[in-house]
């Protein structure tokens, strides 16, 4: 079967305007995906090469509809091919069953009728067989249903393995469909009394003779009502978070690695024409010897010349555009079943490399929004005499291939390499050498320049091995975790938290608003007059609870502890009207959910509660800030490495704090990703399928809906849960405490602040005495400052600010009602099709002077922008365009990573 059945059209030198109306016209009913090959052309000046793929009609519509409205295409000619690629995979209609009706804090009430019976919620059909058999099957169904692949459906019982099931277990039920009468299976060795009947995809039981009866009463006692913390279930949907924390691997099992790449000509993908590798135990052993010959060097002094020259032949380089397959046979003769190969931009570079050049993938990439966290494979070119030795090994199961797991040392050190070699104190000539300019290396040259680009490459590897040599070593030493077993810091944190401290141990008694998830209930519609009361009355501490309220800010507020969100219409992205939430800091009547925490403090800043509509309310907080503990081993740490002068394990410290925090507020992960072949995916092209990318001629990754398991086997000792909850409340006592600096200052009620983030106020030095006698020391973290020359001159650290992006002069300009725009390389293209694309030209963007105009009023005379009084007060329309406000404070990742 071939995948696509494709429709192509030529179009030779046609106006590039009317290509794109007419493509959008005709595609926009369009279903699969479009190939866009060829060249624009601006009349006698510019040559623009085009390849798009993967657009469906929708996406193209989107995309180009308003490009001729933003720029002018009357002088660009396209001349290429236009290619619909009309899928021939049909969507197969899925049974419902077993994906349960009920959501997190809900559970259906066991129901016994006369006519019916409706079983409590989880292993609803096993419920009803072992009810009706009068034994229990439970642990041999267990077996059963998991006795399928993941592919197909593995732990889900549906109606179409009746028959099945029927054979196995050697009974005869039914399911009974009211539509059309019929039952199924049809034929049954022994008609029972009881067939099986679904109701809102959960599995009860009817008498076969009172059918309709059965419905009717099922239909009314059918009742789903909150969990509480009286239920076992309750406690497991929501348990603390239970880990297994795994040890570290050694640091033979651990290499730096980095490929250099050059990019086509015509499709502008990135080709690998070098790799470099160096296994880190050889590394810190050769750096061990240099620093026990040469006691007296210093940590920044430059290694000796001879012992620098080793350094460099430590490091083994690949070439062609092969490396990649080089380096995994290299990697095959190394006698270690499990390695691991560190990039420092795996996730937004290297990894992407490796899958677009491997094979045949055997694993499926670990991909979120920070790109290619995790690429496991098996190496093909395995020793032979490896995988006998180690099928003689019995700890050693499943296949006898060598497992590489390709990863990224971004996701904790998230500057660049030249930095964190700098902030590492590494020897000055093992630093990254001054950036060279990777773009003049090409399909052409880079082999004639290898003296150019091979001590660059080899030492940007000497410097990872190093950095990631110290980092490990100070972690391990901490938290007994490092980057081998966690794909980013947040993870390496919670790890080390758990690792050090866990919070159900017995602690001193005090004043603490923490909930346990555990104690969680839901809230009770007569409790809103009581609660909102003592809310007003700034009583209701030290319950905890999260809530669904209605609050209202006085007319006269000018900042606002928690802003409004509020459904407001305007242009997105692709020229089109949206209607969506945007922030807003103003006045008036706001609703939103809550932690009890944030509730007391928008009172404390002269709010009023109105109404709750509903929530959890917990019954019992933790006796002592649940993380504080951890915290405080840090910063003593902290404060001890900076004594001693390591300046690595200062900053270790200081990223494991931070990390926390961003580890307890993740949300849940509902799609996963699998590698599957064709004909899978033929099969199991159904509702669940979200999305998938051709990778090679036989793979596809597929992503898909998390589909609720009939029977599961996880193990209840150990979760992936993560106290998400705690996040919430840490949040909320982090912006407690900065409200306490703009009390003093009055900040709530008159134009004292210019700029605030969750952690940090900008405010003029005038309150700086009034701040100093509350005991709230400001730290400066922009100034700008009168020389004694008498030139202005400014000091920048904040948020929002970044020369590369916009310069102070460009602030001015938007501040006094002036657009400005300008010039960025686009960015990257990455996708498991065609790997990475390098685009080689620029985009224009234009930043609005009236962007911030959503959220407050434009500056009135003395430049001060005062707060909205209503939900239905702007001062834009429609026509407000937010696409490029963004751009103000991202950077690019990938071309940040390498600088």
């Amino acid at each position: 079967m071939n995948k696509f059945e494709l429709d192509e059209t030529l179009i030779e030198n046609a106006l590039f305007s009317d290509v794109i109306k007419a493509i959008s016209d005709k595609f926009k009913t369009f279903k699969g995906q479009i190939k866009i090959d060829g060249e624009i052309v601006e009349e006698g000046n510019h040559r623009q090469y085009m390849s798009l793929l993967g657009f469906n009609g929708k996406t193209f519509h989107n995309i180009f509809s308003n490009m001729d409205k933003k720029s002018d295409a009357s002088d660009w000619y396209f001349t290429g091919k236009i290619i619909l690629m009309k899928d021939n995979f049909q969507e197969i209609k899925r049974s419902r069953v077993g994906r349960g009706g009920t959501d997190l804090l809900k559970k259906i009430n066991e129901y016994e009728g006369e006519n019916c019976y409706i079983p409590t919620n989880g292993h609803c059909f096993i419920k009803c067989v072992n009810r009706v058999l009068n034994k229990d099957l439970t642990c041999k169904f267990q077996e059963y249903i998991n006795g399928f692949s993941k592919a197909n459906r593995k732990g889900v019982m549906t109606c179409a393995r009746m028959n099945e099931f029927n054979k196995k277990f050697n009974t005869s039920f039914q399911i009974y469909n009211p539509k059309n009468r019929h039952f199924h299976p049809r034929d049954v060795h022994d008609e029972l009394d009881w067939v099986l009947y679904l109701h809102n995809s959960h599995f009860c039981l009817i008498r076969r003779s009172q059918k309709s009866l059965g419905i009717q009463e099922i239909e009314d006692n059918y009742e789903q009502v909150w969990k509480t913390c009286r239920d076992d279930n309750a406690v497991t949907q929501v348990s603390p978070l239970k880990l297994n924390v795994l040890s570290s691997m050694s640091d033979d099992a651990l290499f730096a690695w980095d490929c250099e790449t050059y990019s086509e000509k015509d499709t502008r993908r990135a080709i690998p024409y070098c790799c470099t590798l160096i296994n880190l135990e050889k590394l810190r052993k050769m750096l061990n010897r240099i620093n026990n010959l040469f006691p007296d060097l210093k940590p920044t002094d430059p290694i000796p010349e001879e012992f620098y020259d080793k350094l460099m032949n430590v490091v083994e380089i690949f070439l062609g555009t092969d490396c990649i397959d080089q380096m995994l046979k290299y990697l095959g003769q190394y006698d270690r079943k499990r390695l691991i190969l560190i990039s420092h931009n795996g996730s937004g570079f290297d990894n992407w490399i490796v899958l677009k050049n491997a094979k045949k993938l055997t694993h499926c990439p670990l991909k979120t929004p920070r790109g290619i966290l995790s690429f496991p494979l098996s190496n093909p070119y395995t020793d032979e005499d490896l995988q006998k030795k180690w099928k003689r090994q019995k700890e050693i199961k499943g296949n006898y291939l060598q497992h590489i797991n390709f990863t990224c040392s971004y996701q904790h050190e998230s500057s660049i390499l030249a930095a964190w070699g700098n902030s590492s104190n590494l020897p000055a000539n093992l630093r990254k050498i001054a950036d060279v300019d990777i773009a003049k290396y090409t399909q052409d040259n880079w082999e004639e320049l290898r003296h150019e680009w091979e001590p660059y490459a080899k030492r940007d590897t000497l410097c990872l091995g190093a950095c990631l040599i110290k980092y490990n070593q100070v972690t391990k030493e901490v938290v007994n975790q490092n980057m081998s077993n966690n794909l980013t810091a947040p993870s390496l944190s919670l790890k080390g938290w758990y690792y050090l401290y866990h919070y159900d141990k017995e602690m001193v008694e005090e004043e603490c608003e923490y909930p346990r998830a555990e104690s969680g209930r839901p809230f009770l519609p007569e409790e809103e007059k009581e609660f909102v009361k003592l809310f007003n009355k700034q009583k209701f501490r030290l319950r905890t609870a999260i809530l669904t309220v209605w609050f209202e800010y006085p007319k006269n507020m000018f900042f606002q502890p928690i802003p409004a969100k509020d459904k407001i219409t305007f242009t997105n992205k692709e020229g089109k009207k949206e209607t969506g939430n945007k922030i807003r800091f103003r006045n008036g009547f706001c609703h939103d959910v809550l932690t009890s925490v944030d509730i007391q403090e928008i009172v404390k800043a002269g709010g009023r509660i109105i109404r709750i509509l509903d929530g959890i309310v917990y019954e019992e907080n933790f006796k002592t800030p649940p993380y504080r503990d951890y915290i405080l081993i840090l910063r003593d740490l902290r404060n001890k490495y900076k004594r001693e002068g390591n300046i690595v394990g200062s900053n270790c410290m200081k990223l494991l704090g931070n990390s926390l925090y961003g580890k307890s507020i993740q949300k849940d992960i509902f799609t996963t990703r699998h590698l599957w072949n064709e004909a899978t995916l033929q099969a199991n092209f159904d509702s669940r399928v979200k999305t998938y990318e051709k990778i090679n001629d036989t793979q596809y990754i597929v992503e898909t809906e998390i589909e609720e398991k009939e029977i599961t086997t996880e193990d209840s000792k150990s979760t992936g849960l993560t106290p998400s909850h705690l996040g919430s409340f840490v949040l909320s006592h982090s912006k407690k405490i900065l409200n306490n600096f703009i009390h003093v200052i009055n900040g709530f009620y008159k134009p004292e602040i210019y700029y605030t983030d969750t952690d940090s106020l900008y405010i003029s030095s005038k309150n700086w005495k009034k701040l100093n006698r509350a005991g709230l020391a400001p730290k400066v973290k922009y100034n700008i400052v009168l020389t004694s020359d008498g030139v202005l001159k400014e000091k920048k650290t904040f948020k929002g600010y970044s020369n590369d992006k916009i310069s102070v002069e460009d602030y001015v300009q938007l501040a006094s009602g002036h657009d400005v725009s300008n010039e960025f390389n686009k960015p990257w293209e990455k996708s498991f099709t065609n790997g990475v694309v390098i685009p080689n030209d620029k985009q224009t963007k234009v930043f609005r002077s009236y962007l911030n105009n959503v959220k407050r009023k434009p500056p009135n005379s003395e430049g001060i922008m005062y707060p909205y009084n209503d939900k239905d007060e702007y001062s834009f329309d429609e026509n407000y365009e937010f696409d490029d406000s963004d751009y103000l404070s991202n950077q690019e990742e990938n071309e940040d990573c390498f600088k």
